[in-house]
């Protein structure tokens, strides 16, 4: 806390006003910025969290994916960028950082996945081919996990059976041995 003395000059403000007065820091600290106590300053952006909240971009490619989103105001200066044709505009996580850091929102990387119509993991041995959240392309090139990939190439597999390639360096399943149970066959 901060006993205002009213002789002070800390940021040009007119302290005189205050004289006598405590303040917490956060208050001091607005007065210091802005001039007054009154937080009357609106956000620039602001988290949206309804369940119905969407990107309003039409090229994003993350719609109904995040649930992170923010709504563009005219107060919104991140990144040193002009916001003003988005104002209004609810961005999704990833749109609203693309324009904070690149100043578009365009993305200039395609995305890289699965095509819906081909979500289904092609490992035989996997217990739920279909439903993942995630499906991997394999890649020849690939060197996950410092695996070789090249047997594995252009197969879809879901994130299970991925990452235990990766980590393992099979796509058969082994059990918890250490509660005595066999691996599978």
């Amino acid at each position: 806390f901060f006993q205002i003395e009213g002789q002070e000059d800390l940021g040009g403000q007119d302290w005189s006003g205050l004289a006598g007065n405590v303040l917490c820091y956060p208050c001091r600290l607005h007065y210091i910025r802005y001039g007054t106590l009154e937080r009357v300053l609106p956000r620039a952006s602001f988290p949206v969290k309804t369940p119905d909240s969407k990107c309003t971009f039409a090229g994003c490619q993350n719609k109904n994916v995040t649930t992170e989103y923010h709504r563009v105001s005219e107060f919104t200066k991140a990144g040193g960028r002009d916001w003003s044709p988005l104002v209004g505009n609810v961005l999704c996580k990833s749109c609203f950082y693309r324009f904070v850091n690149k100043g578009t929102l365009e993305n200039d990387r395609p995305k890289k996945g699965v095509k819906p119509e081909d979500r289904k993991c092609t490992n035989d041995a996997c217990d739920k081919p279909i439903g993942s959240a995630h499906y991997v392309c394999v890649d020849a090139k690939s060197n996950a996990g410092g695996k070789d990939w090249t047997a594995l190439a252009s197969r879809v597999l879901c994130l299970s059976c991925y990452q235990r390639y990766r980590t393992r360096g099979t796509l058969v399943k082994v059990l918890d041995n250490r509660k005595g149970l066999e691996p599978e066959v």
